[in-house]
């Protein structure tokens, strides 16, 4: 979410990013058809930049699949639809690009109520859709369905990943503030859960749920000073976590209180030199924890191509574009349900590391990882150090509560 852009962009700079059909240089393709990739995102409105990230992200992909002869030798184009964040026009873009389009494969916006209605789409219409950003455990468990896999951890598994590292830090009275959206109430849910579990000591003393885009957090700076929790769990994040965190800093709110938080590139290089050091953080993917040589490739290309290092989001969904690669390759077809077949117990190396795609829910394994912010010389602006990472498989669902959970096959 962009930390700055609470507006809309701009209507030239709308059109400029809807106008871009990834149609990269290649080998010569002869007469082979060419495989559509239709990318429905949130554009108008506060995911700017996260559409941005990923659109870059899917780009430099297909560059990379078209310079290698395409997939199953036939050229790879995107194309991009905005969903103006509106479950309703979201799902008549998807539309469009399955009957008009013809596309063969859809990657998801970010917001979860927009995802929940493309996801709908694709199953009525037996398109495979790619889901790298909405995170909502509903999309993948009480409404999952055979055309849907995703490559982001999910909120149940985003709740026991905070309850996990948590647990282990002796805090014993731990205030809660996040969106009042299924979002974040669902990641709290999970968490609550989880870490009584582990330490029946431990209280959750208060929950406090701002509305999405809330001006003003002094009444909730306020009351969570008031409370002294021994811990403050924020679920805000993107502009809003941002807005607290600036007025809090006034306050000497983090010299009173720990805190965690989703500190992602964003944020951090939105609050630069605002940003606190010495808080926990937790993120889905950061670029500077990933030490491979696949992440190290990725991000040297990414940088040079749009001077910017890679948020989570970007890297998300070139993961999620990299598994549909290895499973066309694999199934030896772009057929959906071969594709399909092939997704379900995939493992390819993605940016984060091995990854496998579970086949009972198709679900990936990544994780999360945690850390402590401070000020590296190295940038101009926060990262974390001491990074922990707690994989997927550790967090995720049970099989007999995925089962149940599910309302259709």
């Amino acid at each position: 979410m962009s930390i700055h852009h609470k507006k809309a962009p701009g209507l030239t700079l709308i059109c400029l990013f809807l106008s871009i059909i990834c149609l990269l240089p290649g080998p010569s393709w002869g007469e082979k058809k060419t495989v559509k990739l239709g990318f429905v995102a949130d554009i108008t409105g506060p995911g700017f930049l996260i559409a941005l990230s990923q659109k870059n992200a899917l780009e430099l992909g297909l560059e990379e699949i078209n310079s290698s002869g395409g997939l199953l030798g036939r050229r790879v184009e995107l194309i991009i639809r905005d969903s103006q964040m509106k479950p309703d026009f979201g799902a008549r873009q998807t539309q469009e690009l399955i009957l008009r389009d013809k596309i063969d494969f859809v990657f998801g916006p970010t917001s979860p109520s927009v995802a929940l209605a493309v996801s709908q789409v694709c199953k009525e219409q037996k398109k495979l859709l790619c889901l790298h950003s909405a995170g909502n455990e509903r999309l993948i468990n009480e409404l999952g369905h055979r055309y849907v896999f995703s490559v982001i951890p999910n909120t149940y598994m985003d709740g026991q990943a905070l309850a996990a590292f948590l647990a282990k830090k002796g805090f014993k009275k731990i205030l809660i503030i996040g969106p009042d959206l299924e979002y974040g109430r669902s990641q709290a849910g999970a968490f609550k859960k989880k870490i009584t579990e582990i330490n029946p000591a431990i209280t959750i003393i208060k929950e406090l749920w701002p509305r999405i885009g809330e001006p003003d957090y002094t009444p909730y700076i306020a009351t969570i000073l008031a409370a002294k929790p021994d811990m403050v769990c924020s679920l805000l994040w993107g502009g809003d976590l941002a807005s607290f965190m600036r007025q809090a800093i006034p306050h000497q709110f983090f010299q009173k209180v720990p805190f965690i938080g989703l500190f992602d590139y964003d944020l951090l290089k939105g609050l630069g030199n605002e940003m606190v050091s010495g808080l926990y953080g937790f993120d889905r993917a950061p670029f500077y924890a990933l030490n491979n040589p696949q992440a190290k490739s990725f991000i040297e290309r990414y940088k040079t191509r749009t001077g910017e290092y890679p948020s989570s989001w970007a890297i998300l969904a070139y993961d999620g574009l990299m598994a549909l690669r290895k499973a066309v390759e694999k199934a030896k077809s772009l057929e959906t349900e071969k594709v399909i077949e092939a997704l379900e117990g995939l493992g390819w190396d993605s940016l984060r590391g091995p990854l496998l795609l579970r086949p009972q829910d198709h679900q990936a394994s990544g994780g999360l990882f945690f850390g402590t912010t401070f000020k590296d010389p190295k940038y101009s602006f926060s990262i974390m150090r001491e990074m922990v990472y707690l994989p997927g498989n550790d967090l995720w669902h049970s099989l007999e509560e995925v089962k149940s959970s599910r309302k259709t096959p």
